[in-house]
């Protein structure tokens, strides 16, 4: 062979060993990817059973331990999010959420992503993952209300009531949606309006305190000491010692025995 002929050869030798080297090295590698795989989806597990049970504390320890065998495991990191979150670690849990989404990427992760960037007073943030959890599903009930309460903590009263209506168009029986539309026709005076969606929000929250003593201030606005009482009488058989409605009843009594003929 002749000098170029002789060079070019060399190289094509090279190129075929730097390949071959490439290739024992993945397969030797390959066992170890494998394992490090698996070993994280069995902490996953096992952290899905104690979160489901309740046990939090131990769940986190097992989603952190799964991200640590495998980073890119994005349930691990959602869940891990999700533990971080119930401890106020919200910073923490947009952390991993994020991280999440690179290889998980599902309608729930924005959705609590608007929640923890709600939780920490970044409403643009917040808007913005409820919105992208409202284009994957359109018709979720959830991020409808999610997005009717950012719009209500910044006082548009007007925008919250469409999206709970967007929510209960969704799901009928949805309690929150019930519950928060009645509560912003009545932070925007519609008592008519308010008193008709409390009641229609009793059958779907029947232990929420709030309703009852709300309900109460309305009726005795509007006079109605009966009825006012009535309903603060049921908040204290659903809470007993509730403050507001404790307090509520012992002015109404008072009006009661300052009124003329007693």
């Amino acid at each position: 062979l002749d000098a170029p002929e002789r060079t070019i050869t060399l190289a094509r030798l090279r190129t075929r060993i730097v390949l071959a080297c490439a290739m024992i090295c993945a397969l030797a590698l390959a066992p170890l990817s494998f394992f490090r795989s698996i070993k994280s989806e069995i902490s996953l597990s096992r952290g899905l059973q104690k979160f489901h049970a309740g046990d939090t504390g131990a769940a986190e320890g097992e989603f952190a331990r799964a991200v640590q065998w495998r980073p890119e495991n994005g349930r691990a990191r959602f869940f891990l999010g999700l533990c971080y979150s119930t401890k106020g670690r919200h910073a923490d849990a947009v952390r991993e959420m994020r991280a999440a989404l690179s290889t998980y990427r599902r309608q729930a992760i924005y959705l609590a992503l608007g929640k923890e960037y709600g939780m920490l007073g970044d409403r643009e943030e917040s808007g913005r993952y409820l919105d992208m959890a409202r284009s994957i599903l359109p018709r979720d009930a959830d991020a409808w209300v999610e997005k009717g309460n950012l719009l209500f903590g910044r006082g548009d009263n007007t925008g919250a009531i469409s999206c709970y209506r967007q929510a209960i168009l969704a799901q009928p029986g949805h309690a929150a949606a019930a519950r928060n539309l009645a509560i912003s026709h009545h932070a925007m005076g519609r008592l008519d309006e308010a008193i008709a969606a409390y009641e229609r929000a009793i059958p779907l929250n029947p232990g929420d305190v709030d309703i009852y003593v709300n309900m109460g201030a309305i009726y005795a606005q509007r006079g109605d000491r009966a009825r006012a009482r009535e309903l603060w009488m049921k908040a204290l058989s659903v809470a007993p010692g509730n403050p507001r409605a404790k307090e509520n009843l012992k002015r109404l009594e008072g009006e009661s025995a300052a009124a003329p003929g007693n």
